[in-house]
């Protein structure tokens, strides 16, 4: 039974061969439970007693499988097993085979006073033959033994498969009515094992050396003592059987053997000292110079081979720790020679990213090293590139150029409308406004001509300044006229100061603006005009107020004087308002200078701001008093030298 990648294999007695459709899968049963499967028939192992048995799952199961299985079988014990520790040999893809029927008896003993011991006998199967030669019989680690069948034959070390040896020719008959003479020679010096096994005459025992083998020496080992034969499947007959009092004379089968006194042994590679495979160097059991371990996939698992050579190869240097192993140049070194020499350093330039490297590869444009032993290239920074390979160091962009990846292979030109003047730089730089550049690869920018500008990546000075807009030397971008200037045409390269009795209040003006009426400005570059004070206005664009005249007046930011209503005046120029006639007196005209007083027969009623003077009723007068008497005749003293005047106004002298 072979279990691999959760199948099940087994093979008929007599074979040695599973076959990839005979493979049985446990579907539907945990991975922690013991079972085992045997041509569709599923078991479970008790690994107490050893026992096999058919549980009602997995009857179900099997009889899915297999429809003729009989009811009866069901919770039934069908098999036992003892436990042998048989595996896989380290060198071999062979699965152990165990032998049966093994009897040991004390007459069954090899010839303690000689180094080599051989054993003949004759015998028929149809199976396997098992000899088995031990030092302790019951202890099967002690165990060396040869398996021979119609394939070949199979080399055994404490139950675990050495060397398997397959020709035609080589095994049994495979039929239990033909037998064949056989020997098997022991050899044991100096702490090792030698086998060989041949095919004996039928009248001598003389004969042929089909296969050998010399088992690697183990510390454990204490010196075989007892032999005895074992069965497979087969039954095997045996006669004949006894040890060869002289040395048989042997002749070797093929040229993978080699006669040395006396011994088929096989025919290593010139650097090993012994092996398990002839004329090949990764079969070795001592190297003779130094070894390479060398690691494959196989079926998934990493297999590990010791190659025996004369010297280092290409790309391995002996190791500093371990005797005689070359082990491979470590990343960032090299050898592109034989020999037990160091691995190199990579130089500047160059480099090796694994190891086991027989060249260093040049870095690639736009990459660099620049110590020795680099495992890998550098990009080249910002603002540097490589155009070559094995760069040590990058060049720095020149002024007018840039690179803005790292990895550049060359460095850029400035598209037009940007510079650089510097060395290494990651980017360009915009023209300001004012500048052009015309041309990619700039290291400054031109100024545009005076009264000229652009905008800030400018590839030309198109722009003329506009109204309200100056440039007044070349390179200096177009600006705004500041409040209090203005240009009244495109392409100036200077501002006019707004003239008196005008202002601009806002950059960028095209033309100035008159002052309003009731407003004035008296100087030049004025941002805003003032207004007129009380008793005085202007008219638009007015430098100076005017005052008012008399009989006028203004309050102030006036377009023109407003006259003096009627009862009132103003006697002086400037007035900021009109005084009321006082009492007596009238104004009876708007724009008065003054106002007149009331004459004895009009009637004074004592208020202010009179416009004109009321008449007394019935020709009356007031004699100078707040009110009207009755109209009297009044003469003149004769003193008077005149009379000024009388109530009604007449008049007389005497």
């Amino acid at each position: 039974m072979t279990y691999l990648k959760d199948r099940w294999f087994a093979t008929e007695p007599g074979h040695h061969h599973a076959h990839l459709y005979e493979g049985c899968q446990l579907e539907g049963f945990k991975p922690a439970e013991t079972k085992i499967c045997i041509w569709s028939i599923i078991l479970t192992y008790e690994e107490e007693t050893g026992f096999f048995h058919i549980d009602p799952l997995d009857f179900i199961a099997s009889k899915r499988r297999n429809q003729n299985l009989p009811d009866w079988i069901e919770g039934t014990t069908v098999a036992r097993a003892s436990r042998i520790e048989g595996q896989k040999g380290a060198n071999s893809t062979a699965a152990a085979s165990i032998p049966c029927n093994v009897r040991w008896l004390n007459s069954h003993r090899l010839d303690p006073d000689r180094e080599e011991n051989c054993l003949y006998f004759t015998a028929a199967t149809a199976g396997d033959i098992f000899v088995i030669f031990a030092s302790i019989p019951r202890d099967h680690t002690t165990w060396y033994y040869l398996q021979i069948n119609m394939d070949g034959v199979i080399f055994y070390k404490a139950m675990k498969p050495q060397k398997r040896d397959y020709q035609k020719g080589m095994g049994t008959l495979g039929d239990k009515n033909l037998y064949q003479s056989y020997f098997l020679c022991v050899n044991q010096a100096n702490g090792s094992v030698l086998m060989q096994f041949g095919k004996a005459g039928s009248n001598s025992e003389i004969g042929t050396v089909y296969s050998g083998y010399k088992f690697r020496p183990d510390s454990q080992y204490s010196r075989l003592s007892f032999y005895t034969f074992g069965a497979g499947s087969k039954s095997v007959s045996l006669m004949d059987i006894h040890l060869t009092k002289d040395m048989p004379q042997v002749e070797c089968l093929n040229n993978n053997y080699k006669l040395v006194d006396g011994h088929c042994i096989l025919d290593c590679h010139k650097e090993c000292i012994d092996c398990n495979l002839a004329k090949d160097d990764t079969s070795c059991f001592q190297c003779r110079n130094v070894r390479v371990e060398l690691w494959n996939s196989i079926g998934g698992r990493r297999v590990r081979t010791v190659q025996c050579l004369s010297e280092c190869p290409v790309g391995y240097q002996l190791s500093d720790s371990k005797e005689n192993l070359c082990v491979p140049c470590q990343p960032g070194t090299f050898k592109n020679t034989t020999g037990n020499h160091n691995c190199l350093p990579c130089a500047p330039g160059s480099f090796s990213a694994s190891q086991a490297t027989v060249n260093c590869m040049l870095c690639s444009p736009g990459n660099f090293a620049s110590k020795p032993g680099s495992v890998q290239c550098q990009q080249c920074h910002v603002g540097t590139a490589s155009s070559f390979n094995g760069s040590t160091s990058c060049a720095a962009c020149s002024a007018g150029l840039f690179a803005a990846q790292r990895g550049q292979t060359e460095c850029t030109p400035c598209p037009v409308g940007q510079f650089n003047k510097a060395e290494r730089q990651a980017q360009c730089h915009l023209c300001s406004s004012g500048f052009f550049a015309d041309k990619p690869g700039q290291k400054s920018c031109s100024a545009c001509p005076a009264g000229t500008s652009s905008a800030e990546g400018s590839v030309s000075c198109a722009n003329n300044c506009t109204r309200g807009e100056f440039s007044p030397a070349e390179g200096i971008p177009c600006a705004k006229c500041p409040p209090g200037s203005f240009t009244p045409s495109a392409g100036s390269v200077n501002c006019t100061s707004c003239a008196e009795g005008s202002y601009s209040s806002r950059a960028g003006s095209a033309s100035c603006t008159p002052c309003p009426a009731g407003s004035f400005v008296d100087q030049i570059s004025s941002t805003n005009c003032s207004q007129c004070p009380a008793g005085s206005w202007s008219y638009a664009g007015s430098t100076a107020c005017e005052l008012c005249k008399g009989g006028s007046f203004s309050l102030g930011n006036a377009a023109n004087c407003t006259l003096c209503p009627a009862g009132t005046f103003s006697l002086k120029s400037g007035s900021s308002k009109c005084s009321k006639c006082p009492a007596g007196t009238y104004a009876s005209e708007p724009g008065s200078q003054k106002c007149h007083n009331c004459d004895l027969n009009f009637a004074l009623k004592r208020r202010i701001g009179m416009a004109h003077c009321d008449l007394c009723p019935g020709s009356g007068t007031t004699f100078g008093t707040e009110k009207c008497h009755p109209k009297l005749l009044m003469k003149c003293d004769p003193s008077f030298d005149k009379c000024e005047r009388t109530v009604d106004n007449e008049a007389h002298t005497e």
